[in-house]
């Protein structure tokens, strides 16, 4: 039966529900600091997409409706790519497994989606939504509308400061099914997630 589904993470619970990949392990570090807590993510996986995961465990088709990112930023050389809060369908290969979510890369704030070029391939597309200012915490809030009958939505992000709004974008996007929750950084430096959370419908079982 299909149905809404709620995932909040403020990280009170430590990171018991969160796995680190083995190529991370060692090399990407996360511990939970500061009140509130907050996870904040040293180092990085050598270049790879790996870092810590979160699986949900559900036979069902999960298609997001919304994510929220609370008190993200990002620390270390600006050039740096950190700070991935990323919605993927199991991660298996990242150009064709990733879902959406953020990131910094070359100082922008980036959020990434997957798109089709005029053949109809699947490929990846990056929005810029601003330059981050190293110390200050921003509310990202992505909602995603219905899928057409091309399997395609709408996106529409806003990036906040202490409720303000800094940026609104939308973008086209492949409707969002996912399997996991991906936290990492590419490169070498420093980042931090106060908070997840994500809304998602439950549809019909995964064949």
């Amino acid at each position: 039966v299909a149905g809404p589904g709620l995932f909040i993470e403020t990280w009170t619970r430590g990171l018991g529900q969160w796995q680190m990949h083995t190529e991370a392990a060692g090399n990407l570090h996360a511990d939970i600091i500061g009140s509130p807590p907050c996870l904040r993510l040293r180092g990085a996986a050598m270049r790879n997409h790996t870092g810590l995961s979160r699986k949900f465990e559900s036979p069902s088709v999960l298609t997001a409706r919304r994510l929220r990112i609370h008190r993200w930023s990002a620390a270390g050389p600006p050039t740096a790519a950190v700070g991935y809060v990323w919605l993927t369908n199991g991660f298996v290969n990242f150009s064709e497994q990733y879902v959406g979510g953020v990131y910094r890369d070359n100082g922008v704030l980036c959020f990434l989606s997957r798109n089709r070029n005029a053949l109809g391939v699947e490929v990846v597309h990056s929005t810029l939504l601003c330059r981050p200012t190293l110390g200050t915490r921003y509310d990202i809030d992505a909602s995603f509308s219905d899928a057409d009958a091309d399997d395609m939505m709408t996106a529409t992000i806003n990036v906040y400061i202490d409720g303000q709004v800094q940026a609104t974008r939308s973008v086209r996007s492949v409707a969002i099914t996912f399997k996991k929750i991906n936290v990492y950084n590419y490169d070498n430096g420093e980042a931090s997630i106060g908070g997840i959370e994500v809304e998602y419908d439950v549809g019909a079982t995964a064949s």
